[in-house]
This record gives C-alpha cells, structure tokens and sequence, in this order.
C-alpha cells in the first residue's frame, strides 16, 4: 500500500533531523513520555503516523457486509493510501508519492509545521 512514511533514503537523515526537533513532533515525544514513563523507540513517531493513516483509511473503504464481517478491498485500500495528500501526523503534514508509496519531501509543509 505504502513504502514508509519517510522520505528516500538518500536525504533521509537531513529530513529525520528536521522533523525530531517540529512543535508537534516533541509535544507527542513528551506525551510519550509522560503516558509511558519513557521515552518512545527511535523513529516511533514515524510508525504512530503509518498506523494512524492506515487506521483513517481503513475507516473510509472498508464496509461491513450482510454477515456482518469487515470487509476491505485491498485494491481500494492502496489506492486511498498512494493517494494521500495532507495527512496530519506528529511528524508533520504527510503526502505520499502514488507511483512510489514513499512520504513526498516538502520543505514547504515542513516549514509551515516548524512554526507550530
């Protein structure tokens, strides 16, 4: 469906940088924190904003049939997913590359997210 929700590799380590130190990526760092009493895994604010975007799109394709069973198309579901445009996760505003499954780097939305 997606990739990752972190840029190529090969300007990973410059956008992670950026990212770790946004308003919204330390106050859930914090919450982390203060819910769990320590700090979260390295990247972890990267996997709470996959799971929250997989769980967003799940509730807007997939239905409920006769029997009452959950039903997903995955087709539907990696289509919504590849087509996500200003998703807004901790890590800041997410949009993914349809033909790639990777997160668009956007200095943009990054810096819009750095001033809180």
């Amino acid at each position: 469906m997606f990739d990752r929700t972190i840029v190529d590799d090969n300007g990973f380590d410059l956008w992670y940088a950026s990212v770790s130190t946004l308003p919204s990526d330390l106050a859930w760092r914090e919450a982390y924190r203060h819910e769990f009493g320590s700090a979260p895994a390295d990247f972890a604010d990267l996997y709470y904003d996959a799971a929250g975007l997989l769980i967003r799109t799940l509730d807007r394709v997939s239905t409920i049939d006769g029997g009452h069973d959950l039903v997903i198309n995955r087709d539907d579901l990696a289509s919504a997913v590849r087509s996500t445009t200003n998703y807004r996760g901790v890590s800041c505003t997410i949009a993914i590359d349809a033909s790639t499954g990777n997160r668009i780097d956007d200095p943009v939305a990054l810096s819009r997210c750095a001033v809180g």
